[in-house]
């Protein structure tokens, strides 16, 4: 019975002592991946099945210190380590400007898992960007249409109906009009009778993107800001009227209406489909590329999405770095 209890501990402290390591798979960071983020954002990844805790580890090095402090411990582990329960982690207050990187790994009573390869992302103190015909915003990672005065298709003062009959489909100028010029893929080398593609040289919508859509109410919502005048919207995104703006998001209870926001003082409100408003554009980006192609990373078995093409390229993962300690 002696020689039983001792087995019996020693069991015991080979698995809670983690001497039974390296047996469980290592997480595989999913956001941010090698793009540039604003403000407090939640650090993502993947789930590793039988994991009860994690340990988030965000440096400006491989050799540098974790800059998470202990804080972020939902019942500690290791009173040296930031232990959490799930696969996000919200950072409570912003990281000042630069570029990171960030691990994590998973542990249980039974299994201690190795970390997970590093990945790069960096952090601005700008919020939107000015791309030009675009603003990127950095905390929503939504790109949004520029607005202008030169009579074109982007042009401040033009409207749009929603719908453009009683059946309130997405039928009005919105759609048939607005978003399918700015999402126009026009190919050269065409025959004679201007259908034929004889040719494979095309360019596809506005700004070289071709998924522009209209925001819903709540995306319309994040980029109010009202201590900038006379509209509430800051002035990167070129002119806006101090009006309302159509969104996605249909009325829940009356088929024929659709939620607007006023840029006037941020209140949103419904209108009937038929009726002209004001409309921006928008689009996700980064996207997931729909293709699976380039910007996939295969871990562990696993294969990643990364983030599309205008990120992909970015957002690799550090294998050559070594994990933190």
């Amino acid at each position: 019975m002696h020689t039983r209890k001792i087995a019996l501990a020693a069991f015991s402290t080979l698995v809670l002592s983690g001497a039974a390591h390296a047996t469980m798979p290592a997480p595989v960071p999913v956001f941010p991946a090698g793009m540039t983020v604003f403000g407090t954002f939640s650090l993502q990844w993947t789930a590793v099945s039988g994991a009860t805790w994690y340990r988030v580890w965000v440096s400006q090095g491989g050799s540098a210190p974790n800059l998470l402090p202990c804080a972020f411990n939902h019942g500690s582990v290791d009173p040296g380590g930031c232990w959490i329960q799930g696969t996000a982690l919200t950072l409570p207050t912003p990281l000042p400007a630069g570029n990171y990187l960030w691990w994590v790994k998973a542990w249980s009573p039974q299994q201690d898992g190795g970390w997970s390869a590093g990945m790069r992302f960096s952090v601005s103190t700008t919020r939107f960007e000015d791309r030009g015909l675009t603003v990127f915003d950095y905390q929503t990672q939504l790109e949004w249409e520029k607005k202008t005065n030169d009579g074109s298709i982007h042009d401040v003062n033009k409207t749009y109906t929603w719908s453009g009959s009683a059946a309130s489909g997405p039928d009005g100028t919105l759609f048939t009009t607005f978003l399918a010029v700015l999402n126009l893929t026009a190919c050269t080398g065409q025959s004679a009778d201007g259908v034929t593609v004889t040719g494979e040289s095309c360019q596809v919508g506005f700004a070289s993107e071709n998924d522009w859509r209209l925001p819903g109410i709540d995306e319309l919502r994040t980029i109010v800001d009202c201590s900038q005048g006379t509209s509430c919207l800051d002035p990167v995104f070129g002119p806006t009227n101090a009006s309302s703006y159509w969104s996605s998001s249909s009325s829940a209870s009356l088929a024929d209406e659709a939620w607007l926001l006023s840029f006037a003082d941020g209140s949103a409100s419904a209108d009937v489909k038929t009726n002209s408003s004001f409309a921006r554009a928008v689009r996700s980006d980064p996207i997931v590329d729909p293709g699976g192609g380039g910007c996939t990373r295969t871990i562990g078995g696993t294969v990643v999405l990364l983030p599309g093409v205008r990120w992909c390229l970015e957002a690799t993962l550090v294998n050559s770095m070594p994990p933190p300690k």
